[in-house]
Order: C-alpha cells, then sequence, then structure tokens
C-alpha cells in the first residue's frame, strides 16, 4: 500500500507541476520529495537485508541511472522540442505509474536485518559521523548538478553543451554502477570514499575554470568512481 500510494502520489504531483508558475512550481517539486524518499526507503531497506547489500545497491544504482539516460535522451529529442517543459512533467507522470503494479508484489513488511550485519537501533558516533559525512558528499554533488548548465553558460558554452555533459555524466555512473557492483567486498568502502571526493574536487576546479566545450563535456563524467 505504500509503495502504491507513493507511485500514484508521485504521478499526480509531476502533472500537477504542468502549467505551474512561480512559487507553484516550488511547492510541487517539494511535495514530490516526500513519495519520492518513501519509494527510496522501501528499495533500500530491503538492500540493506540482503546478503551483500554493496552489490545490489550498485545493481539498483545502475538501473536508476540507466532510466534517467533514458529519460533524458527522450526529452532531449522528443518531448521537450516538441511539448516543452510540461511535456517532460507529464512523461514523468506517466513513468512513475510504472510502478504501480510492482507495489502489488512487494512485501506487506520488512524480514529482520541478517544477524551478523549488527544490530538494530540508533547509529554508534562514528555512525552518525559516517552518515553526515555521506550527507555532505551528496548534497555537494547534487548542488553541482543542478546548476550544471548555468555552470556552462558562465563558461560561455551553449545549452547544448550542458545537455550533452548531462548525457556523458550519465554514461559514465552507469560504468562506475557496473564497476561498484563488480567490486562489492573487494574494496574498503573509505578508500571509495576518498578517491570519489577526490576526483569530484578535481571536476569542480575544472568547473571554475571557464574550460572550453570539450574539455567540459570530458570533465563532468571523470569522477566515474562516484556511482559507488
Amino acid at each position: 500500500m505504500i509503495g502504491g500510494g507513493s507511485a500514484l502520489l508521485l504521478a499526480a504531483v509531476n502533472v500537477s507541476t504542468m502549467h505551474a508558475t512561480g512559487v507553484v512550481v516550488l511547492a510541487t517539486r517539494a511535495a514530490a520529495g516526500i513519495p519520492e524518499g518513501l519509494l527510496l526507503w522501501i528499495t533500500i531497506g530491503m538492500i540493506a537485508r540482503s546478503r551483500t547489500p554493496e552489490r545490489w545497491a550498485g545493481v539498483f544504482f545502475t538501473a536508476q541511472v540507466t532510466a534517467q539516460l533514458l529519460l533524458a535522451l527522450a526529452f532531449a529529442f522528443t518531448v521537450i522540442p516538441r511539448f516543452g517543459a510540461d511535456g517532460g512533467f507529464g512523461l514523468m507522470g506517466l513513468a512513475c505509474l510504472i510502478g504501480l503494479p510492482a507495489a502489488f508484489f512487494l512485501p506487506d513488511r520488512y524480514g529482520p536485518l541478517i544477524k551478523d550485519q549488527g544490530a538494530a537501533g540508533a547509529p554508534s558516533p562514528r555512525g552518525f559521523i559516517a552518515l553526515l559525512a555521506t550527507l555532505v558528499y551528496v548534497a555537494g554533488n547534487g548542488a553541482v548538478s543542478v546548476y550544471l548548465q548555468p555552470l556552462a553558460h558562465q563558461a560561455g558554452l551553449s545549452a547544448d553543451v550542458a545537455r550533452t555533459a548531462v548525457w556523458a555524466s550519465l554514461l559514465a555512473q552507469i560504468g562506475g554502477g557496473i564497476l561498484a557492483t563488480w567490486l562489492a567486498g573487494r574494496v574498503r568502502y573509505f578508500v571509495v570514499f576518498i578517491a570519489a571526493t577526490i576526483g569530484f574536487l578535481i571536476v569542480w576546479t575544472v568547473f571554475g575554470l571557464h574550460a572550453p566545450a570539450l574539455l567540459f563535456i570530458a570533465d563532468t563524467p571523470l569522477p566515474v568512481c562516484s556511482a559507488f
């Protein structure tokens, strides 16, 4: 019920964004985060109860980014040129309904955590620090990604360059997700965290240097390891 209701609510919110203006757009996009968070919670909760959560997290991430790439290509070549941004929100609403039939096959409740994965309850102080570090990491990446097109304009580049950079990034993330799935259990998370952080710092530095088009596009997917 939670999964199906969230899919329906998210579809409705996306459709309601069509023809919206001003603060209404901000309100509807903020509202979309609620069912999105619920759907993500369902998936992460199931992954956490698997024998190899890092591997299934890689599978989930790869599938998610592949869907984003397909939608981005559909937007760029078909939907946006013909129907504009409203058509994009309409297509997202339809895409949300794909999750509705899948909800009927979900279990009613989670199974118990696997015993050797740790006890239930609040994280330790070190665990909270790790969660905070992850929050800062993801928030930084999201903040830069949202402004990719303005960053391209600031460098004197066209919107087409920014869109191409987005596709290149999504393709690289698919590769990173596949790599993460393969390396699950073979490399420590801390090593990946540090390597990905360094990669992002390099990328963001290049964005601030007003890079030419080819470098801007090549720079965007540089930290493939971020998909871990």
